[in-house]
């Protein structure tokens, strides 16, 4: 298997890209101290900017990082035969970031808000994580039946699939009146580099296959929360059927060498008989983020 960025471009309309999705020929994209919802043409170009909420406080233009929603998590789907979008904030702080967006795809003006917190207990138990350990949900795929969101383990050690029953989970988030199910959980072995451990940090669902392609990076940090020196940038291939096989995974290159950035988020524009061609973002904790046009190959 092979990654290869093939062009990049500066994001300097998006603060901290977070998450990436393409859908009728748009890119929608989240950043994690933002309250907004980017919308991009194909040429990369801002076409709207759609507040979910309010924020409290800007600092620069950003929300400070005590009170940032942290959406790191974003998937299209499908519900009542209506395109729609959910956001997700990472779970790592109680009530800032327990919080999901849900937008209507045909009218991106119409976005309500529910709480995860009790998703996020159900995951911290399924996931039997320690009190000095955060619920940590970097990314987020769906399929007709299947929402799974991925809990990063770059600290824990527990880089997990969650797997949801996609109607069970969004009439829990919406209408309250179901019980949520215990999802399945898959537990993955990723790389290190220098003995620092990869976590989860995207992931998108290849149309018409059976394949989730994800992206995963090395952080030289010591907590979840903490930023901290970028050592390098995974994607892999998870074949859903046989989810608890270990997937292959290539390390991200751009011009042969090992790509440094901070990728975030993937989401697939056209699948070619030699390969796969995608879109990742990153977030520069900072800088400015990147769009990424990039190769993969199984």
């Amino acid at each position: 298997m092979q990654a290869h960025i093939i062009h990049k471009y500066p994001l300097s309309s998006v603060p901290s890209a977070s998450g990436v999705e393409f859908f009728a020929q748009k890119y929608y994209i989240i950043g994690d101290n933002s309250a907004g919802l980017f919308v991009l043409n194909p040429k990369y170009e801002l076409l709207a900017n759609i507040n979910l909420f309010v924020p409290e406080v800007l600092e620069e233009g950003v929300i400070p990082k005590k009170l940032k929603p942290d959406f790191e998590a974003l998937t299209t789907l499908t519900w009542k035969d209506k395109p729609k979008l959910l956001v997700l904030g990472s779970g790592s702080r109680p009530d800032k970031r327990e919080k999901a967006y849900w937008v209507d795809l045909e009218d991106v003006s119409k976005v309500k808000k529910y709480s995860l917190k009790k998703v996020y207990q159900q995951i911290r138990e399924v996931l039997s994580l320690s009190p000095d350990l955060k619920v940590n949900i970097e990314a987020a795929c769906a399929n007709a039946e299947y929402l799974c969101l991925f809990q990063r383990g770059n600290i824990s050690g527990k880089n997990a699939m969650l797997v949801y029953e996609l109607k069970n989970f969004i009439r829990f988030l919406k209408e309250k009146t179901s019980k949520l199910q215990a999802p399945q959980v898959f537990y993955y072995e990723l790389p290190k580099i220098a003995g620092i451990q990869a976590g989860f940090s995207g992931a998108s669902f290849v149309p018409n296959s059976d394949q989730i392609i994800f992206t995963a990076s090395v952080e030289d940090t010591q907590d979840e929360i903490a930023d901290g020196k970028m050592l390098g940038s995974f994607v892999g291939i998870i074949n859903f059927s046989q989810a608890q096989q270990a997937p292959a995974i290539a390390p991200v290159k751009f011009r042969r060498k090992a790509f440094l950035g901070k990728i975030e988020s993937i989401t697939i524009r056209e699948i070619q008989a030699d390969g796969i061609q995608t879109l990742a973002v990153t977030d520069s904790d900072g800088g400015i983020s990147e769009i990424l046009e990039l190769r993969v190959v199984v």
